[in-house]
This record gives structure tokens, C-alpha cells and sequence, in this order.
């Protein structure tokens, strides 16, 4: 299990590692599998140290996106990789 914290709006910490992006959660899961961390639970917490939600695995948080709709509101959806200039994730 990694424990990450949420530090601030859009911004996650887990072993080593910050991001900052509009689905910090899910955009961190992804950074822990490149950075070769396995599967498994990941914990988010606030910076008071409360549960603010349990990811059940990793890799499959990794694989989802959150595409939002002006009519059905927000779901989730398969992660599709932005490719822009510099092939890197938006």
C-alpha cells in the first residue's frame, strides 16, 4: 500500500514523487507505475493526516480518466494519452 497526501489544490505527494494536474489522483498513479512502483492500494490523505479516499489498485486508477459533459456531468473513461508537441501528457 503507498500512502500519498493531497498538499494542496490539484497537488499529490507519494514516495518521492509530485504531481500537479487537474486529476492529480489518477495523473499520480500513472507516475507511480512509470516510476515502477507495483499494483496495489493507494491511500490519500489530507495534510491532517485523515482518509480522504482508498484507491483500490493502482493500475487500474492509471487507466482511467475523468471526461466531463455539459449535459451528463462528469465520468469516468479510458485514459487516452495527450500527444501534443513534445509527446508528453497534457
Amino acid at each position: 500500500m503507498i500512502e500519498a497526501t493531497r498538499t494542496g489544490p490539484g497537488v499529490v505527494e507519494a514516495a518521492g514523487l509530485t504531481v500537479k494536474h487537474r486529476t492529480p489522483t489518477l495523473a499520480l498513479c500513472r507516475a507511480l507505475l512509470a516510476a515502477g512502483h507495483d499494483d496495489g492500494p493507494l491511500v490519500l490523505r489530507d495534510t491532517a493526516g485523515r482518509a480522504l479516499m482508498t484507491i483500490r489498485s493502482i493500475a487500474e486508477a492509471a487507466e482511467m480518466s475523468v471526461m466531463e459533459n455539459a449535459n451528463a456531468g462528469p465520468r469516468f473513461a479510458k485514459f487516452v494519452p495527450f500527444t501534443g508537441i513534445d509527446g508528453g501528457e497534457a
